[in-house]
């Protein structure tokens, strides 16, 4: 679980930011329905922003809210918001043809943030991009030909 600080604007009977007042929040699983917080406070932040933060938020569930306030009439009583889910889906998203989100964010943090070790360029001589913390080779490139081209492998077994 991780927590998220849903965001509401929530404006008075003529339309303009409502302040000075505690609106409640109704968080439910868009796909089954159930219950994830019932009427629980929300916090002002001002100029008619409220937030909570949802501390049982799963980034892989979807979910939608009705907030609730009851110095509002008819229909400005309510507010609804959906938020979440597909993370999983996002990372696991396929770039340039084999590489995930995932794959792709290790590269570049091998690239611009870990050491790199390697030869001189020769016929056969390996390049590696290592992770920060130097104990896993992300990238091994290994030249093929006097034209320095390069085969690449790329090691994300551990993400």
């Amino acid at each position: 679980m991780a927590t998220y600080l849903v965001k509401i604007p929530i404006l008075d009977d003529d339309g303009d930011p409502l302040t000075g007042v505690v609106p409640t929040i109704r968080i439910r699983n868009a796909t089954s329905g159930a219950l994830a917080i019932t009427d629980a406070n929300t916090t002002e932040i001002g100029d008619g922003w409220f937030t909570y933060s949802f501390t049982s938020y799963d980034p892989t569930v979807e979910y939608v809210a009705r907030v609730y306030e009851s110095t509002l009439t008819g229909s400005n009583r309510y507010a609804w918001i959906g938020f979440g889910g597909n993370a999983a889906d996002l990372l696991a998203g396929v770039v340039e043809g084999a590489y995930t989100i995932q794959d792709v964010l290790a590269i570049l943090l091998s690239q611009f943030a870990g050491s790199v070790t390697g030869a001189t360029g020769s016929v056969g001589d390996v390049l590696q991009y290592w992770n920060q913390a130097a104990t896993k080779a992300r990238i091994s490139q290994t030249v093929s030909d006097e034209f320095g081209n390069r085969t690449t492998a790329l090691d994300v077994t551990d993400l």
